[in-house]
Parts: C-alpha cells; structure tokens; sequence
C-alpha cells in the first residue's frame, strides 16, 4: 500500500480490479501504473479481448538473476512478445548499472527490444516480399 501511495496509483480502480477474483493485487496496481500498455512497447491491452490475453507480469531484473519477486518497481506490465520472445531473462541492469533506477531499467529494456526488432525488420521485409504484402491487403 506505501508503494502504491507513493506511485499514485488509485487505489478503488485496483481495488475493483482485484474484485473480480481475476487479478492479484500486485497485478493490478502495475497494470493500473502502466496505464493498461506494454510498459515496453506501449501495446494497448484494453484494444481487444485478444489484446489483454497478451498481457504478462515480467520482472524487470529477472529472477534468475537476482531479482526481487514481490517488489512492485521489479514488476512491468509487458505483452507476450517483448516479454517472452524479445527480453525473455535479459538483465536490463547489463546496460544501466547495478544501482539504475526503475525508469532507467525500463529504459535499457525499451532500447533493447527495439535492437531487436530492428535486426529483424530484413526478414520480416522477407516475408513480406514472398508472398507480395502490401498494406493494403492486411
């Protein structure tokens, strides 16, 4: 609750949240904080039903590599695609120090997926030119 207060996060829409037994409260107050979007890529959660069935809970230093499981500044709210097949168990803490703040870990991770997807725009360009896509027949 102290974290919570100090994000200013309301309070009775995580509450509501957590009131539909779909939500844990942690869960919800960084979905709330992350103003219901990818915390990496800004993907909009609340588009579509298949939009918020991408949603994740990703801990920003990884578990794995030392970090905090309950902390509500380790939590971002992510969709499947940067947390699984873009950061996955990448320690942001790599590229902004071990003493970075949480806008600067989420910083280092926002950069790091957009590497990523830019090394795979040529095959995705690829693709693209194989089976003749153009945007209008999306």
């Amino acid at each position: 609750t102290n974290q919570r207060a100090r994000m200013n996060i309301p309070s009775a829409v995580v509450n509501n949240l957590v009131s539909t037994k779909r939500w844990s409260l942690g869960t919800a107050t960084a979905f709330v904080r992350a103003t219901h979007r990818c915390e990496y890529c800004s993907f909009d959660f609340l588009e579509s039903v298949e939009a918020l069935k991408q949603m994740e809970v990703d801990h920003i230093v990884p578990l794995s590599k030392g970090g905090e499981p309950a902390d509500l500044d380790n939590l971002a709210i992510a969709c499947r695609h940067c947390n699984f097949h873009l950061k996955r168990r990448w320690d942001p803490r790599s590229v902004a120090g071990e003493a970075a703040t949480r806008d600067d870990l989420l910083a280092a991770v926002r950069a790091h997926i957009i590497s990523l997807k830019e090394a795979r725009m040529p095959w995705l360009r690829e693709v693209r030119s194989i089976v003749g896509y153009t945007k209008s027949s999306a």
